[in-house]
């Protein structure tokens, strides 16, 4: 990454790299969702005020505290310690061997369960359900434009499109007739606490081995959290010894 400076106080630069560096200090999953402008510009501003407060503190002599430095010895101790923990973990690998191999000894667990791919359209009452379906078989509407025309629920802008579900993730009268229903039939008016759902069912899956290079991603996560847990419960017990630790509470 080319280095750019974002800010200048009192002739100390703050770079791009100073923010990119908060952001990865999140979780993964939290850093992917900070990359944008919006987030940027707003740790660019806590950046810019830090300094600010940490200027005024220095003239204010607060850096000669003996507050201060306590606290600083506190956080010297927790980036040391993080420094360790990250150089004890860093040059743990996981090859395509383990990965095949934890793949072969726990196949039973990486299966999918059985599901179905269906669209819906979803009405107030049996009757509109029944002449909605009356429009489709006569060949007035598709069952996207019915869905996109009558339906009140929000996939009615997808054509009713529901995607792929399992069983639990709808409410039990609609996935009863579902997982029954045959494929590219619309089924007569399906009752539920929403109101009256009339499907159609476009495939059906039954319960399935994953295969391996749908799954190596989460074993690959799965070994090196385990592989870097054994090497920190290791080292840490060695440590307890060599450094005597007492609890004494």
């Amino acid at each position: 990454m080319e280095k750019k400076v974002l800010a200048i106080v009192a002739g100390r630069e703050i770079t791009n790299e100073d923010v990119e560096n908060v952001i990865n200090g999140y979780a993964p999953e939290e850093s992917k969702k900070m990359q944008n402008e919006t987030v940027r510009r707003k740790i660019l501003e806590q950046l810019v005020a830090t300094r600010l407060f940490s200027m005024q503190a220095r003239e204010e002599k607060l850096d000669e505290t003996k507050e201060f430095n306590d606290l600083l010895e506190k956080l010297k101790d927790e980036v040391l310690g993080q420094m360790q923990v990250t150089n004890l973990i860093k040059d743990i690998k996981v090859t395509e061997k383990m990965e095949r191999d934890f793949y072969s000894a726990n196949e039973e667990g990486f299966v999918a369960p059985a599901d179905v791919l269906a669209k819906h359209i979803l009405v107030s009452s049996k009757e509109e359900a029944l002449s909605i379906k009356k429009e489709i078989e006569n060949g007035d509407l598709t069952f996207e434009m019915a869905a996109s025309k009558y339906s009140a629920c929000p996939s009615k802008d997808r054509g009713g499109d529901l995607g792929y579900f399992t069983k639990g993730q709808l409410v039990p009268e609609f996935e009863e007739v579902a997982f029954k229903a045959e494929i590219d039939k619309i089924t007569e008016p399906v009752a539920t606490q929403f109101g009256y759902h009339l499907i159609l069912v476009k495939d059906k899956r039954e319960v399935r081995k994953l295969e391996f290079e749908v799954v190596r991603t989460q074993i690959h996560e799965k070994l090196i959290k385990e592989m870097q847990k054994a090497v920190y419960d290791d080292a840490l017990s060695k440590m307890s010894e060599k450094y005597k630790v007492e609890y004494c509470g």
